[in-house]
């Protein structure tokens, strides 16, 4: 064999030589692709023929879900109580703080956004002094740190501050005199302010909820975004009674608007021969159905197209909308999965790898003691694998059955309710994660 493989590298050095020396450059690419993708594959001609399709996007970006639109649809109630909420603020009187509700994709950060926009536009021209800032808590770990959301509002306000080094004190002093540097008033839009309210060891909501008693000049003002509406419930007292706050709630879109809004994106997204209006309501409905979160539909439209595209086809059919929909799911499912602790990945491993469409939770725990044995690692009780078991069944990766067995008593059996594909993907995933 290394007879064979020495002479095998001689000849491509010899190849090599010769073609850099005398061929053309024509010649030489065709040789090179020969003998380096003599597979079968030809990856050039992938490449050519999609360069050479026409596609059936316009701009994606409208499907995309940091798009900000132009409009605001259904939502015109919402705005105006919002826009009612912070209008004393154009005469520098401090409006009450707001907080906005409702489950992801119902619009609370577009109409956020569209209403301090406005607002900003009508200050400017009247040279009105407001500052608006807008920053999302759960980015580059905000809401985890006082001491990281301060530096970037400062930063925002104009004023750089060390990311480290002051102390707890000195960093709310230098946020209160930049703030109160002059006359003006600025409104906080907190988007994903749950760890802000959430967090034992924050002080921000505490101190931004009574940062009139530190200020002379400015009025300041909060907007906080959450998906949990009961969020508020487990306020300690002393940060509730402060907040003087009002509330606005976000329902769901049902199918018609979901509908309405997502036709004008794909307008914007597509060509016009490249969708149908029936593509449109199948999306608008299993959304629907599902959650009514706008994103959610647009994400799956995009896929939708993606893959049209990818099989080269000139539209989008019902087939690419459901295998969309499984592919979301899929991809969900196997992020999902990443994130678990490692006994729990031990489970879907073992159920995942299971000739047996259902295992008995005692055969679960018998394969599991014997991995652990094979690794030399102390296996965790039954009771505990139990417990994994059902949490796992609590976030839809289970399904389990009890069965009866009249007198002989009952036992439970376990399932991934998924497709055999997708087993032999989590499985194929776990053994490399878990080194099995």
């Amino acid at each position: 064999m290394s007879y064979i493989l020495k002479h095998i590298f001689i000849f491509k050095r010899k190849l090599s030589l010769f073609v850099g020396g005398w061929l053309s450059m024509e010649t030489k690419s065709s040789l090179y692709s020969y003998f380096s993708n003599n597979d079968g594959t030809d990856l050039r001609s992938i490449f050519d023929e999609y360069i050479d399709q026409q596609s059936i996007f316009l701009d994606k970006t409208p499907l995309l879900l940091n798009y900000t639109p132009s409009e605001v649809s259904h939502r015109s109630k919402e705005m105006k109580i919002l826009a009612h909420i912070l209008k004393p603020i154009l005469k520098l009187e401090k409006p009450s703080n707001v907080f906005m509700f409702g489950l992801p994709g119902t619009g609370k950060t577009l109409v956020a956004k569209q209403v301090v926009k406005t607002l900003k536009d009508v200050a400017d021209g009247k040279n009105i002094p407001l500052q608006t800032i807008y920053v999302n808590c759960r980015v580059g770990g905000l809401g985890n740190s006082d001491y990281r959301l301060l530096v970037k509002l400062c930063g925002l306000l104009g004023r750089e501050l060390p990311r480290t080094g002051l102390s707890t004190k000195d960093i709310y002093d230098a946020f209160y005199n930049i703030v109160d540097a002059k006359k003006q008033a600025i409104l906080l839009v907190l988007d994903e302010i749950d760890p802000l309210l959430t967090r034992k060891d924050s002080s921000f909501m505490y101190n931004i909820s009574r940062i009139d008693e530190q200020l002379e000049n400015a009025v300041v003002s909060f907007i906080g975004i959450s998906n949990n509406v009961s969020l508020l419930n487990n306020v300690e007292k002393c940060i509730s009674s402060t907040l003087s706050s009002e509330k606005i709630v976000f329902e769901p879109y049902n199918a018609s608007q979901i509908y309405h809004i997502i036709s004008k994106r794909a307008k914007l997204a597509f060509r016009q021969d490249s969708y149908t209006d029936s593509i449109i309501r199948l999306v608008s409905a299993l959304t629907a159905k599902h959650s009514g979160d706008v994103r959610e539909a647009l994400n799956l439209l995009r896929v939708a197209g993606e893959l049209a595209q990818r099989r080269s086809k000139p539209q989008i059919t019902e087939e690419e909308v459901y295998d969309a929909e499984k592919k979301i799911k899929n991809d969900l499912l196997l992020s999902s999965v990443k994130s678990l602790t490692q006994n729990a990945k031990y489970i879907l491993y073992i159920i995942s790898s299971s000739s047996e469409d259902t295992l008995s939770v005692n055969d679960v725990y018998t394969k599991y003691k014997g991995i652990m044995l094979r690794l030399g690692k102390d296996p965790l009780t039954s009771r505990r694998i139990h417990d994994f078991i059902n949490e796992l069944e609590t976030v839809g990766m289970l399904q389990s059955k009890v069965i009866s067995m009249g007198r002989y008593g009952r036992f439970k059996t376990v399932c991934l309710p998924l497709e055999p594909s997708v087993k032999n993907e989590i499985k194929k995933m776990l053994e490399f994660e878990l080194n099995l």
